[in-house]
């Protein structure tokens, strides 16, 4: 550089149609660490993943969330995990997924490039924004002589988009376990239970909950109650004679994942018979 020459310095900024953010990185072509490829802010749907990506040439890349270096810690925590940038000095990438999850919305996550020697560093950074609504919580059945009752709590998540005092409406679904037959398929608005005549603990039948606000549907939460449809085999063995045993084997159908209920059995086919062994009858 001749004697009373500037040092030149370009700003670029680069637009991103899609989310209407801007982000800015500085490049100079003298300086050895340059981020080509910045982190854009993103817009991403709940439990969803989204990905950012960094690009630049120096010594060293490294991922900043909320200002600091990404530790493996955060990175569980946050449900992050990231490509190996490689190893400078030279062309450095690396791309980063992120879990949107409600406690990840409004999070700042920047790329840093390092260079040495001397010491030198460029940053640029991104926001992930999550847009939606959580499923319901607690989803319960509960039983009595003549129905049953599904309860459930409200979404603990909507985004910041969702008007305030929107309200949220239920579709419950109750469908059949062994034929998918539709027992109950209905919408209710604002209660966060609801009964369903006729249905016993005897009974095999999958529960849906799913929540409906503004423009967003929850992703559904299920729960199921298997009744009667498991097997239970109980084998008896009479040493009336030691050389003739007798090996009774009884198909019992099973009620609530292997605990027989007794109170069911009478809905309950049993099947048996009877295994005789002839020690002689090749003889």
């Amino acid at each position: 550089m001749a004697k009373g020459e500037s040092r030149s310095k370009v700003i670029i900024i680069i637009h991103s149609v899609v989310n209407r953010s801007i982000v800015q990185t500085d490049f100079n072509p003298t300086k050895a660490e340059v981020i080509t490829v910045p982190p854009v802010s993103i817009v991403a749907s709940i439990y969803t993943l989204a990905t950012l990506t960094c690009e630049g040439t120096g010594n060293q890349l490294n991922w900043l969330v909320r200002g600091g270096l990404l530790s493996p810690a955060i990175a569980q925590q946050r449900g992050i995990t990231y490509t190996d940038p490689g190893i400078g000095p030279g062309n450095l990438s690396s791309v980063l997924t992120i879990s949107a999850v409600p406690n990840n919305d409004g999070i700042s996550i920047g790329c840093q490039i390092i260079s040495y020697q001397p010491f030198q560093q460029v940053f640029s950074g991104a926001t992930l924004t999550i847009r939606g609504v959580a499923s319901v919580e607690n989803l319960i059945m509960k039983f009595n002589s003549t129905s049953l009752l599904i309860t459930w709590s409200p979404p603990v998540y909507f985004s910041n988009d969702v008007p305030l005092g929107s309200p949220v409406s239920y579709q419950v679904l109750v469908t059949d376990d062994e034929d998918g037959a539709i027992i109950l398929d209905t919408i209710i608005i604002s209660n966060t239970n609801i009964a369903v005549p006729n249905l016993t603990d005897c009974d095999s039948f999958n529960i849906s909950v799913t929540a409906l606000i503004a423009q967003y549907t929850s992703i559904t939460n299920t729960i199921s109650n298997n009744g009667s449809n498991g097997y239970a085999v109980d084998i008896k063995i009479t040493n009336d004679n030691f050389l003739t045993p007798n090996v009774t084997i009884k198909v019992v159908k099973q009620l609530y994942l292997n605990l027989i209920m007794f109170h069911c059995l009478s809905s309950v086919k049993l099947s048996s018979f009877t295994i005789q062994h002839f020690p002689n009858y090749y003889q």
